[in-house]
């Protein structure tokens, strides 16, 4: 019988059935640190790569097992989401690219509204400031997504928490779509970007109808394609309302701060 040494419950196994840990450890080597290291690198690489893939075909599998409590076979929702998004902004990092002019055609139409050169020039900046400052952007977007889609799916099973793992998994691997536009900006300087945000619409709609089973598939899919526009316009009105308390707070700065905008 022996006591494991890290939570101290007898045993006589190889591993501690209570908390995995070895029977037997060596004294530290460098051996010891590689195979720590190769162990920890395969073992996310595998779960990784398989999180990577099934989110493309059977998305509601990956988000129901997290949900379901498997931490084994995927990466978790907040981690995966970290990953890509770092990922995205390495990729606009190392190669500089001009994220005010990848969202350019994004701000075309408001050439024909009517706005003025100045104003549709605040309009690219903003977009621009968005994507490349997109990890806090993200996590700002995040929370009016999750309640758009908890509003259009009110009557699942599903809690609010629960939700949250449709909702990072689906913003997470959006990023996907953005990676290869903007490594075609870059190189061709044609932005896809208005495209990449209707494929991921779409794939938000992909997503909802695989995880809300409980719905027609139609009507989740149709349910699925207002999460995004409708998130933004939770959004619009959150700002507006912060507008709204800072002018009354801050009347003369508020005013001097419109007249110059």
């Amino acid at each position: 019988m022996h006591n494991c040494i890290n939570c101290g419950k007898p045993h006589e196994y190889e591993y501690c059935p209570w908390c995995t840990q070895k029977k037997v450890v060596g004294r530290l080597s460098f051996r010891v640190f590689f195979d720590d290291l190769q162990d920890k690198l395969i073992g996310f690489d595998f779960k990784f790569s398989r999180t990577f893939l099934d989110l493309f075909y059977r998305p509601a599998t990956v988000a129901k097992s997290y949900i379901a409590g498997n931490r084994v076979r995927y990466v978790g929702p907040v981690g995966y989401y970290f990953v890509m998004l770092t990922i995205l902004v390495l990729l606009i990092t190392i190669m500089d690219v001009d994220m005010i002019g990848y969202t350019r055609n994004e701000t075309s139409f408001f050439q024909q509204s009517g706005l003025t050169p100045e104003q549709i020039e605040q309009q690219e900046s903003m977009q621009g400031w968005i994507y490349s400052n997109f990890k806090f952007a993200s996590f700002f977007f995040f929370p009016f997504f999750l309640f758009a889609t908890a509003l259009l799916f009110r009557k699942s099973k599903f809690n609010l928490l629960e939700t949250s793992v449709l909702v990072l998994y689906s913003l997470a691997h959006s990023q996907v779509f953005n990676y290869f536009s903007i490594t075609i900006f870059k190189f061709t300087g044609i932005s896809f970007s208005g495209i990449v945000t209707g494929i991921s619409m779409l794939y938000t709609a992909f997503f909802a109808m695989d995880f809300y089973r409980h719905n027609k598939r139609i009507h989740a899919f149709i349910k699925g394609l207002l999460i995004y526009p409708l998130g933004l316009l939770f959004l619009m009105i959150f700002l507006l309302v912060v507008l709204f308390i800072l002018v009354l707070i801050f009347p003369e700065r508020m005013r001097n701060f419109l007249i110059l905008t």
